[in-house]
C-alpha cells in the first residue's frame, strides 16, 4: 500500500463536501510541505472531483445505513453512479444500473464487496490506486450477484458498460 493511502484524507474529503476552491485546499493542506506522493494523491483526487463535480453536486445522494454511520454513500444521475464505501460492508448499487459506475474504496483494506441486483453485462473495468495509477484493466461479464472487486485502499474502480 502506498504511504499516501495510510494518511487520513480528511482535508480532501472535507474540501469536497464544503465546496472549497483550490486556494482554500492549499491553505488547509499546506501543500508546500506535502511529500511528493501526497501531492500526487491530492492532485488525483482533486482532478477526480473536478471531473465528477456535476454528479457529486447535482446528482441524487443516497447515504446508506444511518445506524452504522453511513458506511456507503451513493451519488447518481441518469448516466452515472458513484458508490463510496467507507467500511467492510456489501455495497448494493441502486437499480437500474447506469452506463458508468464508479466505486471508491474509502477503507484501508483492499477490496470492496459488490452485490449487483441485476446483470451488469459486459463491461470495461479499470482499477486505479490512490494516486490515479492504473492497477488493472479488464473486459469481462459481470452477472447479477456478489463479487469482490480488488480495489486498493483509497483507490477506485470504474465500470463502463458495453451494452448500448
Amino acid at each position: 500500500m502506498p504511504q499516501a493511502a495510510r494518511q487520513p484524507m480528511y482535508s480532501t474529503w472535507y474540501s469536497f463536501h464544503q465546496h472549497l476552491v483550490a486556494a482554500e485546499v492549499e491553505e488547509q493542506c499546506r501543500l508546500d510541505q506535502l511529500p511528493p506522493d501526497h501531492h500526487k494523491m491530492l492532485g488525483f483526487w482533486l482532478d477526480f472531483w473536478t471531473q465528477n463535480k456535476v454528479l457529486l453536486l447535482d446528482g441524487e445522494l443516497k447515504p446508506w445505513q444511518s445506524e452504522l454511520w453511513f458506511p456507503v454513500v451513493e451519488a447518481l444521475n441518469e448516466q452515472e453512479q458513484l458508490i463510496a464505501v467507507y467500511a467492510r460492508v456489501v455495497a448494493r448499487p441502486s437499480g437500474p444500473l447506469r452506463e458508468k459506475i464508479i466505486v471508491v474504496n474509502g477503507t484501508q483494506k483492499e477490496g470492496v464487496f459488490m452485490d449487483f441486483g441485476e446483470d451488469v453485462g459486459r463491461c470495461r473495468l479499470e482499477i486505479k490506486d490512490c494516486m490515479g495509477e492504473q492497477v488493472s484493466y479488464e473486459e469481462r461479464n459481470f452477472p447479477a450477484g456478489l463479487v469482490n472487486i480488488i480495489i486498493p485502499p483509497a483507490g477506485l474502480a470504474i465500470f463502463i458498460s458495453e451494452r448500448q
